[in-house]
């Protein structure tokens, strides 16, 4: 990193060596390097060591494009990038700083040293002049379990993201805890965004709630499943008034066993509900930079049971459609672990009416290699004009071919027109193997068959 030409954004810093310790003597102490030659200091229970070598990692500079513009990188001593310089003489700057970890290590952690984040960004349409661009980021812990990450955007709105913590630090343990973490860590159960007024005006609010399967094996226990559960969306006007709405979701199969793939099968979003200024709900109730609740109980929805239902997606998957797909054609896909396709789609109204259906065949006959691929080899969308959703023929359908590649060679539009695409390789031995990553030549359907208003001939382009 301080090598010829340096790689520093700044000069003048020297390189440190990575800890504070040196060797431990024969009497059991350790030496100590002076104080401002290293990066990291020890902890009375843990020891940040370092050799003769001082921290000078190799990295990576410039990039030059065969026009000979450059794009260029600069470090700190941590080896953390400082500053790009763009080819259109544009640049961006970053400021590092430690910032509060979900999980705190503890007092004999010496980790949380390391846990470095942006804590500004600016960005320069030419390097270092004109207008600036600048972005504010901070992490808020406030013990034991608030959490907040803040953002400050260039026009100067804020927006407030609350997360779940981890597990944190083995209180009365010398190795910190054991086991799993907290598998909601890191997931947003509260978000806010505020406007550029002054005094700051909260503009929308979401609400999140999470769930998940706890498994317990003496004393490790092991979080399975993270999910929402609900969530409920609320946008305010510049009086605090606002209007909220909620939408529930609930997921395939028995998420009490590990093994169960956690795919959503149904989404139901609830009316609208009006939400009064100077209520416990109300936008002015709320400012930015308030500190996170230090024991926040992070379930904040309604109970959308209570609420009026106005619109539901549900989605059936080929793995459990055992009226339309055998079992040992779903076992394939399982054993592939291709558990997420989609093979009905269908939107209710209020009143539980079908309104829309899609459908999608995969590997469907000579349209695919083999069975167990993943190919979306046919379409099918509801027409409500010819039909009820029951009746086959009142479906508009559309088809696509795939090679052994997984290439889309070959499309069939509802009017049964078909385009073709070509992967034509071209190798000495003369044998045409369709093997090439990209396309070489596409050929579309017939214009015009009658050739009354266009062409008779196919349109090849290469």
């Amino acid at each position: 990193m301080n090598r010829q030409p340096s790689a520093l954004t700044d000069f003048n810093q020297d390189l440190k060596y990575p800890g504070d310790k040196i060797a431990q003597t024969t009497n059991g102490n350790w030496t100590s390097r002076a104080a401002g030659t290293y990066l990291f200091h020890s902890e009375w229970g843990s020891f940040v060591r370092s050799g003769n070598n001082l921290f000078n990692p190799v990295v990576l500079t410039e990039i030059e494009l065969p026009t000979g513009q450059k794009y260029k990188f600069t470090y700190n001593i941590f080896g953390l990038i400082e500053r790009i310089t763009y080819p259109t003489g544009g640049s961006e700057s970053f400021v590092h700083n430690t910032v509060a970890p979900l999980t705190s290590g503890g007092p004999e952690n010496v980790t949380d040293q390391t846990n470095f984040g942006v804590t500004n960004r600016k960005v320069y349409e030419t390097s270092g002049l004109g207008t600036t661009y600048e972005w504010n980021y901070t992490a808020t812990h406030v013990a034991p379990s608030g959490y907040k990450v803040s953002v400050i955007s260039p026009d100067q709105t804020v927006s407030e993201k609350l997360l779940y913590q981890g597990y944190g630090s083995c209180i009365g343990c010398s190795n910190g805890t054991f086991g799993y973490e907290n598998g909601l860590a890191g997931m947003p159960y509260e978000e806010l965004a505020f406007d550029s007024a002054s005094p700051a005006r909260l503009v929308s609010r979401k609400l999140t709630r999470w769930i998940k399967k706890t498994f317990s094996s003496g004393l490790v226990t092991a979080d399975w499943h993270p999910r929402v559960d609900h969530e409920e969306s609320v946008i305010y006007d510049s009086n605090g008034n606002g209007v909220s709405t909620t939408t529930k979701y609930e997921f395939e199969g028995d998420l009490n066993q590990r093994e169960t793939p956690l795919l959503i099968n149904k989404t139901t979003q609830y009316a609208f509900v009006p939400i009064q200024g100077s209520s416990n709900f109300g936008g002015e109730s709320f400012a930015p930079g308030e500190p996170p609740e230090p024991n926040p109980t992070p379930i904040p929805t309604p109970n959308p049971a209570s609420l009026t239902p106005v619109r539901s997606s549900e989605l059936t998957y080929l793995i459990n459609d055992s009226a339309n797909f055998p079992a040992w054609v779903r076992e394939i896909y399982k054993s592939k672990n291709i558990v997420g396709l989609s093979v009905a789609s269908v939107v209710r109204g209020a009143d539980n009416t079908i309104v829309a259906r899609t459908e999608t065949k995969y590997d469907d006959g000579a349209l695919s290699p083999e069975i167990g691929r993943g190919n979306p080899t046919t379409a099918r969308v509801w027409d409500s004009t010819k039909g009820a959703s029951t009746n086959p023929d009142s479906y508009i359908s559309t088809h696509a071919k795939f090679d052994s590649y997984g290439n889309q060679v070959e499309t069939t539009d509802a009017r049964g027109n078909v385009s073709r695409t070509e992967y034509s390789d071209n190798f000495s031995d003369g044998i045409v193997r369709n093997s090439f990553a990209f396309p070489t030549k596409t050929i579309s359907a017939i214009p015009d068959p009658s050739g009354t208003y266009g062409s008779l001939l196919h349109l090849k382009r290469r």
